[in-house]
């Protein structure tokens, strides 16, 4: 999350609950609101509940790492090739793809920056040099992969993002 302001306009109204807990109209229970105050808790919610479903069809599929590359490998390609003309269709590529490298990261024990499927170097490359802002794009994909500072992760991709 960018901002906290959910999490503490959540936090405000749990506090209150409390009080008015005898009425009949509160939209929101207290039981409900434990668990929406768990799950807007953490770094990323929806990347954590998003990896934890994909880690459980994992075990059932083990495709799944290859449909999350395929995902990201087609979003490049059509991002290099100019598929489309709009760039917010561009825009909302790249987010799929940075969303695909992300999750692909979370559920693969090795990882997306060391030997995987996907083109890590092409993403970055092409996400540096995009005609559109993508600063906060190359900032998910450091900050919010799984395996950026292993040991194991190429120095050479580490640089891309100096």
């Amino acid at each position: 999350m960018m901002r906290p302001h959910l999490s503490n306009d959540f936090s405000y109204y749990r506090r209150y609950l409390s009080k008015f807990s005898t009425r009949d109209d509160i939209a929101v229970k207290a039981d409900e609101a434990s668990a929406m105050a768990l799950f807007t808790a953490r770094h990323c919610p929806m990347m954590v509940s998003l990896s934890s479903a994909t880690a459980a069809c994992l075990e059932q599929n083990h495709n799944v790492t290859n449909a999350m590359s395929a995902m990201a490998n087609a979003c490049l390609a059509m991002l290099k090739n100019k598929r489309f003309d709009s760039v917010e269709t561009n825009k909302y590529v790249a987010k799929a793809m940075t969303g695909a490298v992300i999750l692909f990261d979370h559920v693969d024990p090795n990882g997306v920056f060391y030997k995987s499927p996907v083109d890590i170097k092409g993403v970055i490359k092409f996400l540096k040099k995009a005609e559109f802002d993508t600063e906060s794009l190359l900032a998910t994909i450091r900050f919010s992969s799984k395996h950026f500072k292993d040991d194991n992760t190429p120095s050479s991709i580490v640089d891309m993002f100096q």
